[in-house]
């Protein structure tokens, strides 16, 4: 994830927010990533231990409609592309 320690850094919130950012529900998440609805739910939550290979196929998802999440020294961060809408 453009340098991100996803597997420290990554939460549920920014997934969260990068599925709002698109308008999508958990079960579109879940059908566009191929994952069921309990994985996004569990992924979201911080519950659980998904598998990073599942966390970078939902992030990856994400990431080709256009979410950019980015790294500061102080935070992290997700924004849409303006060309992806």
């Amino acid at each position: 994830m453009l340098g991100l320690r996803y597997a420290v850094d990554m939460n549920g919130k920014l997934i969260a927010a990068a599925r709002t950012l698109l308008g999508w529900s958990q079960d579109q998440l879940a059908e566009k990533a191929e994952v069921s609805r309990r994985t996004v739910i569990s992924l979201e939550t911080d519950k659980g231990d998904p598998k990073r290979s599942t966390e970078k196929k939902v992030v990856d998802t994400l990431k080709a409609q256009g979410i950019e999440f980015t790294e500061m020294p102080d935070k992290i961060g997700v924004a849409i592309r303006r060309d992806a809408e």
